[in-house]
């Protein structure tokens, strides 16, 4: 299924978030002042995606990115056969003057191969941010497909970001009737029923 039709369905503002190209930041900026933290912190890991947005509401762009990470949890190095999964970790920098990196998660994105499906493909599709929050949204399945977007927003009074929405989406497998996938299922969740998460915890 085209993510075309996928933001036609699911989220406006997940869709907007996506498009929104203020939210990318210079490579050039990226390698020279950001790599050199992730490659101290996360040696041989690599960058999938990064944006740049006010992350904790103090009016400074902050950095979030999503790197690749050992699956078996060795920092020092990553399987590069295509038969081995890849594993992610979302790194948020924060903006006082210079960009740290102040909170890492290694459970937001899921790794290379724990799509299922016959081929056991990519979870992640896309990383996006907005004013006080980011999101990831991952799919599972193969011919019929479930799409999960999780979003965090900061808390100000705890000064850190919390799960505050889910929402699943499931997609019915194309026929020769149907060549689209059709919306069959669609539910939110929040902190009701998840609970309280916190980013990096």
């Amino acid at each position: 299924m085209k993510l075309l039709f996928f933001c036609f369905l699911f989220l406006p503002m997940y869709c907007s978030a996506s498009s929104n190209k203020a939210a990318m930041i210079d490579t050039l900026f990226f390698d020279s002042v950001i790599q050199e933290q992730l490659k101290y912190a996360f040696p041989s890991s690599r960058l999938l995606s990064y944006q740049l947005r006010d992350l904790n509401m103090d009016g400074k762009n902050d950095l979030v990115a999503v790197i690749t990470r050992s699956c078996d949890g060795d920092e020092q190095s990553i399987g590069s056969h295509a038969d081995f999964p890849v594993c992610r970790k979302v790194v948020i920098f924060l903006n006082d003057g210079e960009y740290e990196i102040t909170a890492f998660d290694d459970h937001v994105v899921d790794c290379s191969k724990c799509g299922g499906g016959l081929n056991y493909h990519d979870a992640f599709v896309e990383l996006t941010t907005g004013f006080g929050w980011i999101a990831v949204l991952n799919t599972y399945g193969n011919c019929e497909r479930e799409f999960v977007y999780q979003r965090y927003k900061y808390d100000s009074k705890k000064q850190g970001w919390f799960l505050d929405e889910r929402v699943v989406e499931l997609y019915s497998c194309p026929t020769e009737s149907m060549p689209e996938s059709i919306l069959m299922k669609k539910y939110t969740e929040t902190a009701i029923e998840f609970g309280v998460i916190e980013f990096g915890k």
